[in-house]
């Protein structure tokens, strides 16, 4: 039973980790419109002008870093948390969600280009290439956190299976439902 309740408990805390990964990105994005002077809505999964389109390429460019940025912002407070504090399992999620999200978003850039994507595009280095750079280095964060800490196959398989799981499930969800958070 023990175990049990320890793996719902940790269950938990993945959620609660996508949902803060997530939202906080979405919310970069969604502050970076409204201090360009946009009308913008916020969901689970997306941002989007309420009206209208870009007043300038580089204001499309610069909402699209705002995301990504606070992502990777994240990932090294906590690579940095979890080297000077040593090994919690409830913090290493906020690790390797912002590596999921951005390799998800990189495989995505194929149906449509999207944050690393469109920076990429704009700038004309290939529509991959930031993908890739932002991807290879999350993926170093985490196999330097790996290498020191080495939590167990079955520990980091049960976290990417949650984030996975609790990922698919906000996404689907959104795309479902549509909900707006912002604004209100």
């Amino acid at each position: 039973m023990n175990s049990i309740s320890n793996n719902l408990r940790y269950a938990g805390v993945v959620l609660v980790a996508v949902l803060f990964s997530w939202l906080s990105h979405e919310l970069a994005h969604w502050l970076a419109y409204t201090a360009l002077g946009y009308e913008a809505v916020m969901t689970f999964n997306t941002v989007y002008i309420k009206s209208g389109g870009h007043r300038a390429e580089w204001h499309m460019v610069l909402v699209s870093a705002a995301g990504p940025l606070l992502t990777i912002l994240q990932a090294v407070v906590v690579y940095f948390w979890l080297r000077k504090k040593g090994w919690n399992p409830n913090v290493y999620p906020f690790l390797l969600i912002p590596l999921y999200t951005r390799l998800l978003a990189g495989v995505m850039n194929f149906i449509n280009l999207n944050d690393e994507g469109r920076i990429s595009h704009f700038l004309g280095i290939g529509d991959y290439t930031l993908s890739i750079v932002v991807s290879a280095f999350l993926g170093l964060l985490v196999y330097k956190t790996s290498k020191q800490h080495k939590p167990g196959w079955r520990y980091q398989l049960w976290t990417i299976v949650l984030i996975m799981i609790f990922s698919s499930i906000l996404i689907l969800g959104d795309q479902a439902w549509g909900g707006v958070l912002l604004p209100l």
